[in-house]
């Protein structure tokens, strides 16, 4: 992954307090597109978990381009705790699948989306 990369797909990241509290690692990101809660992890950063997702004008496609950028920097992206059913559906459209994980010893559902290249 590339850090200049990362910056423009999650624009600036700063620590969340709450997350610091609980030591999840999600942290806050923001564009002049979209907002959020995010954590990047695994081997060479190549997985992010979004827990909170938010545009700046509905309707735009600004969660679609978010997405389409990410697809180009990470191997698997997570987006939990999905309550929106627009982006439920909007991410089943962008190749999405439904998921179910235990973090932390608590099952979090959602969906993930995993890159084809170098994948078994």
């Amino acid at each position: 992954m590339k850090i200049g990369m990362f910056a423009n797909a999650f624009g600036q990241m700063i620590p969340d307090p709450v997350g610091q509290i609980l030591g999840t690692g999600y942290m806050r990101f923001g564009t002049t597109e979209v907002c959020g809660l995010a954590r990047v992890s695994g081997p060479f950063g190549q997985r992010a978990d979004i827990l909170a997702i938010d545009s700046t004008t509905r309707g735009t496609g600004q969660v679609h381009r978010f997405f389409n950028n990410l697809k180009k920097i990470y191997g698997e992206i997570y987006v939990w705790e999905v309550r929106n059913l627009n982006l439920a559906e909007a991410l089943k459209r962008y190749g999405f699948n439904e998921k179910t994980e235990v973090q932390d010893g608590e099952p979090m559902r959602g969906f993930y989306w995993r890159s084809l290249v170098g994948s078994k």
